[in-house]
C-alpha cells in the first residue's frame, strides 16, 4: 500500500503541476451544471462529474483518473481537478486505519506539510476520510488540496481536489456531488 500511495502522491504532484494556457467559455454555477457519468470496470467505480469537465488518463497507471475543470477565461492558467485512484488491498483493515495510512503517506513524503484531518464526510452510502492541506511550488504558486478516502471491502479508493488557493472553497457544491454519487461497482 505504500508503494502505491506513493507512486499516487507522486502522480497528484505532476497533475498539481500542469497548467494549460487556453481560453475556454466560463462555466456556469455548480447548481446549473449538467452532469455526465464517468464509469471504469478497471476502477471498480462510476460517479456523477461536471458534464464540461475533462476526463484524462494516465497510460502508465491506469488505476488512476483525473477530471479537470476547463480553463474560464484568459487570466486562468490552471485546471482545477479531481483525481481519483483505487488500490486493491490484500488484508482486512478498519476505514479509519485506511485514511490514516493515506495522510501518513502524504506526510512522509512531505514532511513540511500541515495536513489537517477532518474527520469524516458522510453521504448517504458512503463514509470519507477526510483531510486537506494547502502548498507553495518553487515558483510561488499557491495550492489547496481536499484529500478523501474510502475504503470498500478490497478496493481502497482515494480522491484529491486540488485548485488554487485563492480559489479554496468554491469548488466545494461540485466534490460534494461528486462524492456523493460515488458507486462501487
Amino acid at each position: 500500500m505504500k508503494k502505491i500511495l506513493s507512486l499516487a502522491f507522486g502522480l497528484l504532484t505532476v497533475f498539481f503541476l500542469s497548467c494549460q494556457n487556453e481560453t475556454k467559455k466560463n462555466t456556469p454555477s455548480p447548481s446549473k451544471q449538467t452532469t455526465s457519468i464517468y464509469s471504469s470496470d478497471t476502477l471498480h467505480l462510476s460517479l456523477n462529474y461536471p458534464s464540461n469537465w475533462e476526463i484524462k488518463t494516465n497510460q502508465n497507471a491506469l488505476n488512476t483518473v483525473g477530471l479537470y475543470e476547463p480553463l474560464t477565461d484568459k487570466q486562468d492558467t490552471y485546471q482545477e481537478n479531481f483525481l481519483i485512484w483505487m488500490e486493491e488491498i490484500p488484508f482486512q483493515m478498519p476505514d479509519s486505519s485506511y485514511n490514516k495510512a493515506a495522510i501518513t503517506q502524504i506526510k512522509l513524503a512531505n514532511p513540511d506539510l500541515n495536513i489537517t484531518n477532518k474527520g469524516i464526510f458522510k453521504s448517504d452510502t458512503n463514509a470519507f476520510g477526510h483531510f486537506s492541506f494547502s502548498f507553495t511550488t518553487a515558483d510561488s504558486n499557491s495550492y489547496h488540496v481536499e484529500g478523501y478516502s474510502l475504503l470498500k471491502g478490497k478496493y481502497g479508493y482515494n480522491f484529491s481536489f486540488t485548485s488554487e488557493k485563492s480559489k479554496e472553497g468554491q469548488y466545494t457544491e461540485q466534490i460534494n456531488a461528486i462524492l456523493k454519487s460515488f458507486k462501487k461497482i
